[in-house]
Formats: C-alpha cells, sequence, structure tokens
C-alpha cells in the first residue's frame, strides 16, 4: 500500500505537494515543499528503508523557503517542521552520515530552525496566540483576520519544544507554551473553551465545544506535551478539561455531541471524523475502558459506510449534506494502534485488518490512493493528502509490526555521548500530531538541565527556588539545634497558614463528615446493585437484537459483495444489447443460444448464493447471543466465585441467581470479536465457493433450456416445472457422493478452509442446541489470547465447518433456499400477466387472481429477459430479499431459545474441568429444559 502511494507520487507529482490519483498530475497546496515527501520521510525509517531514507533526506536539505508565498502556521508547523525534526532525529538509526555534535547540529535541524523563525512574527499578538497566516519573507500579511481556531493555536509546543531542547535557545518553547496557557486562561466557568478565538482580544467568535473539528490537537498537545517536556501543569489543564467533557458533552454510549462552551447544554448531534482521535487519547490518559467503548462506537460507523464520513448526524443517522467524503484521514487507526498496543486486543486487530480492506477496494487507484467524494456510494475524489503517507499508513502497519522500534517502552535504550554529557537515544517516542516521531531521550542530549518553564502563579507560589534551598541548606547545616527549632516552628506556621482552607476541610471529613460519607457510600452501593440487576436482564434481551441487527445489516454488505461477483461472470445486458444492433440471423440465433443460459444460470446462482449468506449468517450470529452473555456473565462470576455456594446436587438457587443476574462491562468485546471472526469466514466461504456454483448451475441450465424452442408457449406451471428440473440436476449429483449433507455445501466447503479438527463425539445426532454448543466453543477451549490474528480466524473456521455441517443448518438452509425460489416464481407470474395483452386491459384486480396468472402464455423468448428482469430487481433490492428472511430465521422462537441457552450455559463454571469440549450440555432424558429447547427447534423449523 505505501509503496504503490509513494512510488505514484514520485513518478507523476514530486515536486508538487500532492498526487492526484485520478488524473495522475500533481499540484501545490500548503507552500510547495514538495509536502508529500517531507511527510513520508519518516514512514520510510518505519518501514526500514534506509536506502530511500538517505536518498530523501539528502533532497529535502534543498527545500526553499526563501519564497515570496502566504504559508500555513498550523500547518507549516505540524507537517513539514515536525517532519524535518523527525528526520533528523532518525538519521543514525537510519545509517546515516552524522557529524560528532549530532542531535544538537544537523542540515535538517538548521532547515526546521529556519523556518519556525520565519513562523514566529505570528505569535505576536496581544493574547500570545498565533496568526493563522503567515509570509515567508514579509511575515504576517497585511489585513490578515485576527480569528483563528483553538486547534491552529495550541498546536506548537511539540515541534518548538524539540527545537529549543536541541538548540538550547527557549524562545521557541516559551512562545508555544505562552500560546497554550493563553487558552487555557479563556476557558469559561465550567472549563470548556469555544472552537474560534480572536487572538488580540481573547474572546471567543465560535461558542460551540467539540473533541474534534477545529480543538483536537490542542487537548492532544497538553497530553503529550506533558510527557515529552515534564510538564504537570499540562496534564492538570487536561484533565480539568476531561471531566467537563464527560459531564457536558458525552451522550452516555460513547459519543461526544457538540456544547455551548459557556452553558454546557449540547447544541448539535454531530460527529466529526476528527473526533476519531480522542480514544487514543484516552488511552495515553489510561482511562482504558471509556476509549475502549469510545473506539466500538466509532467503528460501526466505519462498518456502515467502509469509511467515515466528515461529519454525521447522530439523531438523523445521516452523513451531514457536503460533508459525506472520506479524505483518508488516520485518527481512527491512530485511536486502535494507541488501544492495541495497551491492551493486546485481538479484536482491535480486525479492525485494523477491516479498515485496511475498505481502503484497498474502495480508494486505490492506478495511481495511487485517492479519497472519496461520498462515503454512501463511494464516489472517487481526486487527491492523495500527504498525510495519507505520513500517518493512516504508518499508523496502520504500526498496529501488525509488533516489534517496530516505535514501539520501544524504555526497556532498552542506547546511551550518546555529547558536549553536554551522555543520553539515552530510543527509550520511547512521541507523535506529533502528523504522526512524525520524536525520539524522548534525545531531548536531553543538547542541555544539561531542562528548561525552569514554570507552570502557574500558584506553582511559584508554593516552590522553592534554587537559592531559596541553598539558603535553608545553609541555615540547616550552620545553625545551632535552638536557632532550627525556631526556623521549624517558622515554616511549620507559615505552612499551615497559607493551606489553612484545605487544611479544615480534611478535618471536616476526618470527623463528622466520615459518618455522612458512609451512609452516602451505603446507598450507593444499594442504589449500583438495584441497576446491576435492572443492565443484567436489560442487556439479556438486549443481546439478540444487537446481534440478529448486525446479522441483517452484514448479511446485506456481504450478498452486494455476491452480486459485484455474479455480474463479473454473467454478461446478460451486453447480449441483450447486441441483439439489438445485430441483423445476422446466425449470429443473433447464437447469442439467443448464449442468452437463455445465461439469464436463467444468473438467477439460480442469486437464489443459492443468497440463501446460504442469510441462512448461515443469521443462524450463527443469533446463535451465540446467548452464548456469549452467558460467558461474559461467567467471568464476572468468578471474581465473586467465594459469595457462591453449592449443594451436593449442582448448584443452588442463590448461586443461580448470582450468575443470571452479574453483569460485566466487557461483555460486548466477547461478542465483537467472535462476530468478526465469524463475518470473515461467511465473506471468505461464499467467495470460495462461487466459481464452482457458477459452473455447475451453468452445465444444468445449458441441459435443460437447450431442448426448449425459443417459439414455445408457456405458462407459470411450466416455467417451475423447468426450474425444478434444473435444481434436480444440480443436487442429485452431491445426494449420490455424501448421505445426509445438503448439496449445496459442495460450494460452500472450500479445500483452503482448515481441515476439522478430531473431536470425541458424544451424541448420535445434531439438535440446534448442538449447533449452538459447536459454533461457541471457541470460548471454551480459548483460555487465553491468541498469539497472533490469525489463530483466532483458523479456529473459528474449524468451529464453522462443524457448526454447517450440523442438520440445523441444513434445515435452515432448505428452507430459505425454497422460498427464495417461491419468490422468484412469484415475480414470474407477475411479469408474464403484465406482459400479456389480454391481463394489461383487464381489472387491476385481476392481476392478483391466481387462476388468470396461471393461464397466461408467452413464448419461451420472452421469458428471458423477464428472466433479466427478475434478476435486476433482486440484486439491487436488498430490503425485499431480506423479507423471507426475517420471517424464516428471525422468528420470535429463535429468540426465546437465546434466553433458555443463557439459562443453561449459566451452570457451566460448575462442571467438571476434565469434560469433553461438547459434552456440557445434559442428556435429553435427565432434563426438562432440554425438551423444551428441542419444542422451540420444532416450532422454529415447522411454522
Amino acid at each position: 500500500m505505501f509503496y504503490h502511494a509513494y512510488d505514484s507520487y514520485l513518478k507523476y507529482a514530486y515536486p508538487y505537494d500532492e498526487l492526484r490519483p485520478i488524473t495522475c498530475d500533481g499540484y501545490d497546496t500548503w507552500g510547495s515543499y514538495s509536502l508529500s515527501l517531507v511527510d513520508a520521510i519518516d514512514t520510510l525509517a518505519t518501514l526500514g528503508n534506509s536506502t530511500e531514507f538517505s536518498r530523501v533526506y539528502t533532497i529535502i536539505q534543498s527545500l526553499d523557503i526563501e519564497r515570496d508565498i502566504n504559508v500555513s502556521v498550523f500547518e507549516t508547523n505540524i507537517r513539514v517542521i515536525g517532519g524535518l525534526l523527525s528526520a533528523h532525529l532518525l538519521a543514525k538509526r537510519m545509517n546515516v552520515s552524522v557529524n560528532s555534535t549530532w542531535p544538537c547540529t544537523g542540515p535538517l535541524l538548521d532547515l526546521a530552525v529556519a523556518l519556525a523563525n520565519k513562523l514566529l512574527p505570528a505569535f505576536d499578538t496581544e493574547t500570545g496566540i498565533p496568526y493563522g497566516t503567515i509570509n515567508l519573507v514579509w511575515g504576517v500579511p497585511i489585513g490578515e483576520t485576527n480569528i483563528t481556531c483553538t486547534a491552529g493555536g495550541g498546536t506548537f509546543l511539540i515541534e518548538f519544544g524539540t527545537i529549543s531542547r536541541l538548540t538550547g535557545d527557549p524562545k521557541y518553547e516559551r512562545a508555544a507554551l505562552k500560546a497554550l496557557r493563553a487558552l487555557w486562561s479563556k476557558r469559561s466557568s465550567i472549563n470548556l473553551i469555544g472552537n474560534h478565538i480572536n487572538i488580540q482580544t481573547g474572546e471567543w467568535t465560535a461558542n460551540d465545544c467539540t473533541i474534534g473539528t477545529g480543538v483536537d490537537s490542542y487537548f492532544e498537545y497538553l497530553v503529550k506535551g506533558a510527557l515529552l517536556f515534564r510538564h504537570p501543569e499540562l496534564m492538570d489543564m487536561m484533565n480539568e478539561y476531561i471531566k467537563a467533557i464527560d459531564a457536558h458533552m458525552s451522550d452516555g454510549s460513547g459519543w461526544f455531541v457538540f456544547a455551548n462552551y459557556q452553558q454546557g447544554r449540547k447544541t448539535m448531534p454531530l460527529f466529526a471524523s476528527l473526533d476519531a482521535f480522542y480514544p487514543g487519547l484516552l488511552t495515553l490518559l489510561g482511562k482504558l475502558d471509556r476509549a475502549r467503548e469510545t473506539l466500538y462506537a466509532y467503528h460501526t460507523m466505519w462498518r456502515k459506510y467502509g469509511s467515515m464520513p466528515e461529519f454525521y448526524n447522530l439523531a438523523q443517522q445521516e452523513c451531514m449534506q457536503g460533508r459525506e467524503g472520506y479524505p483518508l484521514r488516520p485518527e481512527h487507526i491512530e485511536s486502535i494502534m494507541y488501544l492495541s498496543k495497551a491492551t493486546d486486543d485481538d479484536t482491535l486487530l480486525f479492525m485494523a485488518a477491516d479498515i485496511f480492506d475498505s481502503i484497498e477496494s474502495c480508494c486505490k487507484t492506478s495511481c495511487g490512493y485517492t479519497s472519496l467524494k461520498n462515503v454512501k456510494d463511494h464516489q472517487l475524489d481526486n487527491r492523495m493528502e500527504s498525510f495519507f503517507l505520513a500517518e493512516t499508513i504508518k499508523y496502520l502497519y504500526l498496529i501488525f509490526d509488533e516489534n517496530n522500534f516505535l514501539h520501544a517502552n524504555g526497556e532498552y535504550a542506547t546511551e550518546h555521548r555529547t558536549a553536554s554529557g551522555s543520553c539515552f537515544l530510543d527509550t520511547g517516542y512521541v507523535y506529533n500530531t502528523e504522526a512524525h516521531p520524536i525520539d524522548i531521550g534525545s531531548l536531553d542530549c543538547c542541555t544539561s538541565s531542562p528548561f525552569d518553564e514554570t507552570s502557574s502563579d500558584a506553582f511559584e507560589n508554593d516552590s522553592l527556588t534554587k537559592e531559596q534551598i541553598r539558603w535553608l541548606g545553609n541555615i540547616l547545616l550552620n545553625q545551632d539545634k535552638q536557632e532550627l527549632h525556631g526556623i521549624s516552628f517558622t515554616m511549620i506556621w507559615q505552612f499551615i497558614k497559607r493551606h489553612r482552607r484545605k487544611l479544615f476541610l480534611i478535618s471536616l471529613l476526618s470527623g463528622g463528615g466520615y459518618a455522612v460519607f458512609r451512609f452516602i457510600n451505603g446507598k450507593l452501593t444499594t442504589m449500583l446493585d438495584d441497576q446491576d440487576k435492572m443492565m443484567a436482564e436489560w442487556k439479556k434481551q438486549l443481546y439478540y437484537e444487537h446481534n440478529r441487527d448486525t446479522s441483517l445489516r452484514t448479511s446485506t454488505d456481504i450478498f452486494a459483495q455476491v452480486v459485484l461477483n455474479i455480474n463479473r461472470r454473467f454478461q446478460c445486458e451486453n447480449i441483450l444489447t447486441r441483439l439489438s444492433t445485430i441483423s445476422d440471423a446466425t449470429e443473433k440465433r447464437e447469442l439467443w443460444e448464449q442468452l437463455r443460459v445465461e439469464c436463467f444460470a444468473r438467477l439460480f446462482t442469486l437464489a443459492y448464493s443468497s440463501s446460504f449468506v442469510l441462512a448461515l449468517t443469521e443462524l450463527v450470529v443469533s446463535a451465540l447471543s446467548g452464548r456469549l452473555y452467558s460467558q461474559s456473565q461467567l467471568q464476572h462470576a468468578s471474581i465473586r466465585e467465594h459469595n457462591i455456594t453449592t449443594t451436593a446436587g449442582g448448584i443452588s438457587a442463590t448461586s443461580k441467581s448470582s450468575h443470571a443476574e452479574s453483569t460485566h462491562n466487557q461483555s460486548s468485546l466477547l461478542s465483537r470479536d467472535i462476530q468478526l471472526a465469524c463475518l470473515d469466514v461467511i465473506r471468505y466461504t461464499t467467495d470460495a465457493g462461487m466459481n464452482n456454483l457458477i459452473e455447475d448451475v451453468r452445465k444444468a441450465t445449458q441441459s435443460i433450456l437447450s431442448r426448449i424452442s425459443l417459439q414455445q408457449m408457456l405458462d407459470i406451471n411450466d416455467i417451475i416445472w423447468y426450474c425444478s428440473e434444473i435444481r434436480h440436476q444440480i443436487e442429485k449429483k452431491r445426494y449420490q457422493s455424501v448421505n445426509n449433507h445438503h448439496p449445496l455445501l459442495k460450494y460452500v466447503r472450500s479445500t483452503a478452509l482448515p481441515a476439522r479438527s478430531s473431536q470425541p463425539t458424544t451424541t448420535s445426532g445434531y439438535s440446534f442446541s448442538n449447533a449452538v454448543t459447536t459454533a461457541s466453543s471457541l470460548l471454551t477451549k480459548r483460555t487465553h489470547s491468541p498469539s497472533s490474528v490469525f489463530s483466532v480466524q483458523q479456529q473459528f473456521e474449524i468451529e464453522c465447518i462443524e457448526m454447517i455441517e450440523s442438520d440445523t443448518f441444513q434445515r435452515v438452509l432448505i428452507q430459505i433456499i425454497d422460498q427464495s425460489f417461491s419468490n422468484i416464481y412469484d415475480e414470474f407470474a407477475r411479469e408474464m400477466a403484465k406482459s400479456s395483452a389480454a391481463t394489461v386491459n383487464s381489472s387491476e384486480n385481476q392481476l392478483h387472481d391466481p387462476t388468470t396468472i396461471i393461464e397466461v402464455q408467452i413464448p419461451f423468448a420472452k421469458v428471458i429477459p423477464i428472466s433479466n428482469n427478475i434478476y435486476s430487481k433482486l440484486s439491487s433490492h436488498h430490503e425485499q430479499l431480506m423479507l423471507h428472511f426475517q420471517s424464516l430465521a428471525c422468528r420470535p422462537e429463535l429468540h426465546e431459545y437465546t434466553k433458555c441457552a443463557y439459562d443453561l450455559f449459566s451452570n457451566e463454571s460448575l462442571q467438571p474441568a476434565t469434560r469433553a469440549a461438547y459434552s456440557f450440555l445434559p442428556l435429553a432424558s435427565s432434563s426438562t429444559l432440554q425438551s423444551s429447547l428441542s419444542s422451540f427447534l420444532q416450532s422454529l423449523m415447522s411454522s
């Protein structure tokens, strides 16, 4: 992916800033710096390409920054200065020849300093917040606006601070810190900030606060600046912002909306794609549960569209008009990278793979990767922003490269000696907002001590200067004991005097306040316990609804891809078009012979493939609902195992209630993990069997329909009979070769799937309960996270094969195949009635008269285009195809089965640890619950 985009830029766009991948040319965007090359150089280092890194390192030393052009202060800083600094600090690692004073000197550092000097006049404002535009020769342009966004004023500390630490000149870091503190000072009484500000007056001009657009990198630099430069005051600022954001902007389900910065009321229910950086920020702050909740919420957006729109209205569940595009943004991938490294959660690897597949299939062109103009129809734009090379691909690569040097955690380091002493490199890296990594240890190589940047007035008042500490040390060493007591008494009195209010509150809480605290705590504990009970029941109801909805939506997506594959193999529309333009009788006859097979074979392929996709998806996901939920309950219940009491006969009523009422805040993780693996298997299986299915359907259709002349008159009963003959010819061969298997399994059992593992057989046949057991046993066997993403996939493929071969799946599949053909026959009857002149002249009520429809006869030559129309109708309207699916596979009985499965599996933790993998279900003769499950199965299949 990277080299296709990078090589295309070099071939078609260099030395322009960015590539236009559709027209295969380039153009300047942010200042004619050859921006994509500067942005991509540290990605070359990430991939370990030292040869190309050295070549680009030499090229960008000659960047021309002495031109009379206006540039963005913000973009020039994060992209160009950030890229130059990162390349400078990675040069030695990439085997570039550096001088003995590196990293304190170097050609790219000199270039970054020169460019920073050109940006510094922008900070000459009343507030210290910079202008948004600067001229590289003349400074701030005449008439430049005083309005800038919050991020535009607060995103300089990483780059400017790095320059100060490497050069020893504190003016850059001071300018960046002054801007950050100015924005903090303009916060409202509820600790929220606006979106745009007047840099001279300090008044907010846009009152909406958001975590994303216009604000995002300001929050990011507070956290990363605190970590990189050891400024704890910045972390304190961010913690206050976090409290205010949670109080006024969160909807309680992982989403954050716009709110008025003064009043805190929610103003617009909008999600912006830049919001997606926030889970990564929460991860850096150690708030992993909240980061996971928000990340999963945001990924539903990606699953819905295969990308992430710039703005999305959460109330209307629609993209914001005019902002439906996806410019290859990296923020969602960045958050996945941070959370993946913090938790080792394999679900995140599946998410990243999903994103990779989407970009590869939707955005790739012959000249690179392009933005999407509209995520709903995947209409292509003509731009590849430089951050695609700098951020999107880099973060995506780092998710899967677990041993990359950028993941350094300080366990190992390289000592480097300079004139200022020794420092340690490769201890860890902090990324700027353009994903340019800064080596944390390198900032200590060029200065003997950190800059003394006091954090606030309170900090200055409460801290001792070096002179005060030295004076105090002399006093303590030179004075006698009596004078020392006097000094100590004076210091203690000054401390009490300064902190008297805090000490009063502490004494109050330690007395009567403690009793109040215990009373309130007891009440809150009771309330939370009641809430847990309600949540447990609510989750039990919700799981089936959620998994069924996910199944339906994903089935539609998978089936849409199946339709695309079918259309590539069949050429019905092309043949019909050629027939209207050809006059030669022989050639027309040959085309008609081909057309009768193509149209009917395509319709049959549609019926078979759609039936498999719909049956398998719903059966797997619905059956897993009860199993997954009960497993999550067991995980939480094991924490309180000492409260569970058992009897000689098994589990008591009290302990069973504990299982049923327990909840776990990570229950959705199991569901998402297995669902993603399951759906990947379904996609892979349908693709693998499609070619064989098409060939067999073509042969059977050719064999039956070649006997019918084009002039033969047919009614609907004739059509049904011939279609049945085709079905019989396709299916009878499979019945003869393998017993007790539906013939369609021939096309879904790919040789690429792993062989079924040998497991002891504990039952003579399959039931719906066995299907749940087989499909879900991954949870029983997998007691720890797999070593790689592939082990989850391969394991679930084996489980999926077990379930596909079950009688339950075959019965559901047969019903859906029959229903699919029944729908096709209904469509034939309607279309044939419409094509009959007698029916057209009759009243509209006669169209619905079965007798009238059956008596309609038309030539076979007219039936063939009707077949093409029916295919087009069914393949393009997925909702119509879902109707019979919902009526068969989504019955209420299945929901009831899920509840019973939950109660049954909640007893599992007390079964012997040595039991076989599939043997935890009770025998039919010893359990009334088993018979109730069977009755549900019968009602499901018979109704």
